[in-house]
């Protein structure tokens, strides 16, 4: 949603059909295939099937893969807010737009009690750790909250009875 502000429908749609799945499916499947023949690797499937050499290029590409998805993840998280705000499932506060041509290029300010319970969150956990900790919690907060929006959309906005509502996300509920 956030990178429709950025890009547009169709590149979108289009990366996404001819790029990403494209890929994921070869990934995944080159993952089982090596799991199938070596269940050894099951520990860390990702980088076993790297020669020796290449292990430091894909620790690079994973790491610039965390950072783009870290954006990903705070952008959404913006967007996600502004449509809340804009629901009244939350108090308005102030959000600052970084661009004048694009809406979702946009910062809110944060508490400085909401920065301190982020930082004591990840201190909790070891060092090697955090990043997938963070990530997993990002992406599972998030899903919660758009299943939450949904149900609300479905029930006040499209008029269904809240058990109807309840009944089309719960599928998705359960699968965060």
């Amino acid at each position: 949603m956030a990178d429709l502000g950025h890009f547009g429908k169709r590149p979108i749609q289009t990366a996404w059909l001819f790029i990403v799945l494209p890929s994921l499916a070869l990934n995944y499947m080159g993952q089982g295939a090596l799991l199938i023949a070596d269940p050894k690797t099951i520990e860390n499937p990702v980088f076993s099937d790297v020669p020796g050499l290449g292990a430091d290029p894909m620790v690079g590409l994973a790491t610039a893969a965390a950072v783009i998805a870290s954006q990903a993840v705070i952008t959404g998280a913006y967007s996600l807010t502004r449509q809340a705000i804009q629901l009244g499932l939350m108090p308005r506060f102030e959000i600052r737009h970084t661009s004048e041509s694009h809406s979702a290029r946009s910062t809110f300010r944060a508490s400085t009690a909401a920065v301190h319970r982020c930082h004591a969150a990840g201190g909790a956990v070891p060092l090697f750790e955090r990043a997938g900790f963070g990530l997993c919690i990002s992406v599972t907060g998030t899903m919660v909250v758009t299943a939450m929006m949904g149900f609300v959309v479905i029930w006040r906005v499209w008029k269904w009875s809240p058990i109807a509502a309840a009944a089309l996300i719960a599928p998705f509920c359960f699968s965060i």
